[in-house]
């Protein structure tokens, strides 16, 4: 229908311009959801909550920096996800990402700092296989800092 558009009006650079056009509507509509932030406030209200009397967390929180991080502290109950491995490790905790979002748990990601930008680049790469997370802005740096729980 462009193709004839464009022949009627006598250009190819019309047809281009409108090629264009179609390309930002389309990316713009593929865009994924705003990120949600989670504060410290928030986190230590969902924490709070892991302890349920299923004995069944009500978040899942991925730590997403570097295993070798995660394994010299981590936040409470968080789950290695590095964003590097990202491949290897969504295949290994589909079934967990699945099931947290069924049960409307939220996802929520960290990296090593409020300047770390692995979370978004993970957020985004669930987005794409459809599940939803949010970022804890202030990082590992911010948790450890305050003294709040961790494994």
């Amino acid at each position: 229908m462009m193709l004839a558009l464009a022949i009627l009006l006598g250009g190819g650079s019309l047809f281009l311009t409108l090629q264009k056009a179609e390309k930002n509507t389309l990316s713009k509509l593929n865009t994924p959801t705003a990120i949600k932030h989670y504060g410290v406030a928030e986190m230590m209200e969902l924490i709070g909550m892991a302890d349920s009397t299923e004995g069944e967390a009500r978040v899942l929180i991925l730590d997403v920096r570097p295993r070798v991080f995660f394994e010299a502290g981590s936040i409470l109950n968080a789950l290695s996800f590095p964003e590097k491995n990202f491949d290897q490790v969504f295949s290994k905790h589909k079934d967990i990402l699945t099931e947290a979002q069924e049960q409307e748990r939220p996802i929520i990601l960290y990296c090593a700092s409020s300047h770390c930008q692995d979370a978004e680049k993970v957020h985004q790469k669930l987005s794409k296989k459809g599940i939803h997370s949010g970022i804890y802005s202030g990082g590992w740096a911010d948790w450890a800092e305050l003294g709040l729980p961790t494994n």
